[in-house]
């Protein structure tokens, strides 16, 4: 008997990303939603987030990837990224400083 699998959705979930290492920060929204066509993109094996932040006194939704021990890491990661997501110009971020900034607001995705 073979059993029938729906495909695994996505779940969103209040969490603390490590606050050491590096991640990637591949895209901003202004809003949250729309992240989707992107997170089903990115290579499975390393955590997703989104950032709430406030931006110019606005709400501003910032996608990370990954958690990496070293920026050189974090840039190879990069480069192994979709060549339409590397269009948009991801960059390395240090998880201290996003846990450091005024009320990081980290929904885990996955």
């Amino acid at each position: 008997m073979v059993e029938s699998r729906e495909p695994q959705k996505a779940s969103y979930e209040f969490a603390a990303a490590p606050e050491t290492g590096f991640t990637v920060q591949v895209l901003g929204l202004s809003q949250n939603n729309g992240f989707a066509p992107y997170v089903a993109k990115l290579p499975g094996q390393q955590p997703v987030w989104i950032n709430q932040k406030t931006y110019r006194e606005k709400p501003w939704y910032t996608l990370l990837y990954g958690h990496f021990k070293t920026v050189e890491e974090a840039q190879a990661a990069i480069q192994q990224l979709p060549g339409d997501i590397q269009s948009f110009g991801p960059f390395v971020r240090s998880l201290a400083k996003i846990h450091q900034s005024p009320e990081p607001k980290l929904t885990k995705v996955n």
